[in-house]
């Protein structure tokens, strides 16, 4: 499979727990809330054998990215972004919530909605009216050793470059060799942070949506791939890694 011209964009939703991860407090969360800046986000109710037993919340991708983006430094990013969120929940709340109250969020792929919800998401980055310098680049994962997770990644100059980040950063997030991300990083004075974003592969025609194993646990589009497929990516080419829309992000 030939994945030269591949695009990537985040993948759709996260867990509040995820979220929790830039917004570590319920005070905090208010506070960005009432600013803008978090959505809402999806309250699903789950079910066991008896019945309805709690709930879980969900978010748009977009709310953790408008976040990141006031960390960042780009306030009105992070307003723009926290408002597509809170479109984009509207928009697809009915049926987020339906699918989930049922099915697994590892179904989620397979939902009908589903590339309606990644291309809306997409469409809302793509609109992101500056250049944030948080974003790195986005590429697809080499290899995974007891240390390094090697990634090779196009950066926003559209330069191709390996890097090599804790192995951690991929375990946390079930990222196997194959797994395609997006990789982020924040400049906080003398220090520096480094994260990889899950993401989807939207060239659909190569994608195998039906399982939706582990959406959420492994990353859309960050199934294991079999060995016959690992050994193609260490033969690709120079140049020839998936681009998530560098140019627009670059603005």
């Amino acid at each position: 499979m030939s994945i030269a011209t591949h695009h990537l964009t985040p993948a759709p939703i996260i867990e509040m727990s995820d979220l929790e991860g830039d917004v570590p407090t319920r005070s905090k969360y208010r506070t960005l809330a009432s600013r803008g800046i978090v959505s809402a986000g999806w309250q699903v109710p789950t079910r066991t054998g008896h019945g309805l037993s709690g709930s879980r919340k969900y978010h748009s991708v977009l709310s953790t990215l408008a976040v990141k983006a006031l960390n960042a430094g780009d306030e009105s990013g992070a307003v723009f972004l926290g408002g597509e969120a809170q479109k984009v929940e509207e928009r697809f709340g009915n049926e987020v919530v339906q699918f989930l109250r049922d099915r697994p969020a590892a179904d989620l792929p397979s939902a009908a909605f589903y590339k309606r919800l990644v291309q809306a998401t997409d469409d809302a980055i793509g609109k992101w009216p500056k250049r944030v310098g948080f974003f790195y680049g986005a590429g697809v994962i080499l290899a995974i050793d007891d240390e390094d997770v090697r990634i090779d990644v196009i950066n926003k100059k559209g330069e191709e470059v390996e890097v090599a980040l804790p192995a951690e950063l991929a375990r946390i997030q079930g990222l196997d060799v194959g797994g395609k991300v997006w990789v982020l990083r924040h400049f906080m004075g003398r220090r520096a942070t480094v994260e990889v974003l899950r993401a989807v592969d939207m060239d659909w025609e190569d994608e195998d949506l039906s399982s939706g194993r582990d959406y959420l646990e492994r990353g859309a589009g960050a199934a294991t791939l079999p060995a016959e497929a690992i050994a193609a990516l260490a033969r690709i080419p120079r140049g020839a890694i998936p681009v998530a829309n560098v140019k627009r992000l670059a603005g």
